[in-house]
């Protein structure tokens, strides 16, 4: 049985610079990778030997121009707050833990944005591949992406889900994107 499971909750735009509401914005110009940059970043350790679910809350920095690749210190910058995303209702049992993840998090440089929303529902079990059932939903942007870390593997990132974007137009209203169960 191991003793340690990362699960990273990841968003990120693939875009390395595009234009909306105008002007011109940095994305985070990647694609679906463990380390890549991110809007948001929410990492859940989960630790059977003392019974701990732990997380790390991130969000990356937006940037804006009235003109594309313009240096860094002509760009208007902020963080969004991270305050919005959690891990709740943390149940353990014999052979498993449950929780739910929930996160929202919002452009901090226009005052009415839609925010990106996720919620995920996690049965992480304490055997010897520390198999991962999620479902859940989220907005239709920006990408997102799910990867389990475990001891068992030296912590090599195994991905869960993916989504790819293709429009930010996408982003805000109902979470409309359903994940149905999926298990790794």
């Amino acid at each position: 049985m191991e003793m340690a499971v990362l699960i990273r909750f990841q968003t990120f735009i693939k875009e390395k610079q595009f234009r909306f509401l105008g002007a011109w914005w940095e994305g985070d110009g990647r694609e679906f990778e463990f380390n890549g940059g991110y809007r948001t970043r929410h990492d859940v350790l989960i630790d059977f030997v003392g019974q701990t679910v732990r997380q790390k809350r991130l969000t990356g920095l937006t940037c804006k121009s009235d003109e594309a690749d313009v240096p860094v210190e002509e760009k208007t910058c902020g963080q969004a707050n991270a305050d919005e995303m959690s891990v709740q209702h943390v149940l353990w049992h014999p052979d498993h833990v449950q929780f739910h993840v929930r996160g929202s998090a919002k452009n901090p440089l226009v005052g009415t944005a839609f925010p990106l929303d996720y919620e995920f529902d996690v049965v992480v079990r304490n055997d010897e591949y520390n198999m991962v059932t999620l479902s859940g939903r989220h907005d239709g942007a920006p990408c997102y992406e799910v990867y389990k870390c475990a001891s068992f593997n030296n912590f090599v990132p195994l991905p869960l889900y993916r989504w790819n974007s293709q429009s930010l137009l996408r982003l805000g209203g109902i979470m409309e994107i359903r994940v149905p169960s999926i298990t790794g």
